[in-house]
């Protein structure tokens, strides 16, 4: 096994993009959300919304904050290999300008190929000037835009943490810490994977098990999952209190199985690992192309779900191959 490469990182890579595409397709099928694709003939009902919403909430909980954990990993061992100023700017080419092209040319591409499905686009041209000025976002890729942010304070913290003379108040390093937490904990020590512990981790999940009835009875008799959403209340403070717990609990034994059952070279998953960047960023389009293939098919709304899922996953995976076959995109992706 090399000593240079974390080879149970290239399995959760590819399992947690696989939960990204799983996460995004129960947006589109389990609610009415501007912010994806729309259609009365995919869109859940009754209980079902409800077990959708459960299983969006339980994956919100780790699969953001274990990507952070990684990217943390990561960012530590390459800013110890490199000068600073030469990791600041190889993040700015590989995160920021994929990044930007995701907002000016991905986004409102999607955003026409819906247009053009609901019968709403004039033309490429004219859409973009009426629609996109006022409506530009990044969309799934505000994942990167924070990681971007992270990477840039991470590197402003180990400065000033090295060199507690300089001008810049060494508070701002705290602040630093306490905002992006969740990522510098990782960060400050790899050996932290070493500690950790199937059966530590396993606490915090049953913790949060013992709780959820209490979560599922809140949200049933209170009027939905709205109540959760913020807001000083009793049910915002105890659903905080719980996804701390199973976020904690998911992260640290998705981590430890993963690093003491696959930590081992596997040519196939090692290469699938490396084109979950790139998929990553195509793959909104992909999930609204496996949307459309599927929305009218004479099945059950659950099984097109499950259809789009297994549409959009190796469609992703394969399109990133494409384009890592041009030499310019490959450097970056």
């Amino acid at each position: 096994m090399s000593s240079d490469r974390f080879h149970y990182m290239d399995f959760l890579k590819v399992v947690l993009f696989f939960l990204i595409i799983v996460q995004e397709s129960l947006l589109v099928y389990g609610t009415n959300s501007d912010a994806c694709y729309y259609s009365a003939a995919i869109q859940f009902g009754g209980d079902l919304r409800t077990a959708t919403e459960i299983i969006r909430i339980i994956n919100h909980t780790f699969l953001v904050p274990l990507l952070f954990l990684m990217s943390g990993m990561l960012a530590q061992k390459i800013l110890s290999q490199r000068e600073p100023h030469i990791f600041v700017r190889q993040r700015l080419y590989h995160v920021g300008i994929p990044l930007v092209f995701y907002v000016l040319i991905i986004d409102p591409a999607v955003k026409f190929i819906i247009a053009i499905r609901q019968g709403t686009a004039q033309g490429f041209t004219d859409f973009v000037t009426n629609n996109i000025p006022m409506n530009i976002g990044t969309g799934p890729m505000w994942f990167l835009a924070e990681l971007l942010c992270f990477d840039m304070l991470y590197v402003l913290y180990k400065k000033v943490d090295s060199n507690p003379d300089r001008f810049i108040n060494k508070t701002l390093s705290q602040i630093v810490v306490l905002r992006a937490s969740i990522y510098v904990f990782v960060v400050g020590s790899l050996i932290w994977i070493h500690r950790l512990r199937i059966s530590f981790s396993l606490i915090w999940i049953i913790c949060a098990l013992i709780t959820l009835p209490f979560l599922l009875a809140s949200m049933h008799y209170g009027g939905g999952i709205h109540i959760f959403a913020g807001g000083v209340s009793p049910q915002a403070l105890f659903f905080a209190i719980w996804e701390a717990m199973l976020c904690m609990g998911m992260c640290m034994l998705l981590m430890s199985v993963s690093f003491k059952f696959v930590n081992k070279e596997n040519v196939v998953v090692s290469q699938l690992s490396r084109l979950t960047y790139a998929a990553f960023i195509v793959h909104p389009i992909m999930i609204v192309l496996a949307t459309f293939a599927t929305e009218y098919l004479p099945v059950n709304v659950s099984v097109r779900c499950l259809l789009t899922i297994l549409l959009a996953f190796p469609t992703s995976l394969a399109t990133a191959a494409l384009l890592k076959l041009i030499p310019p995109l490959k450097r970056i992706l």
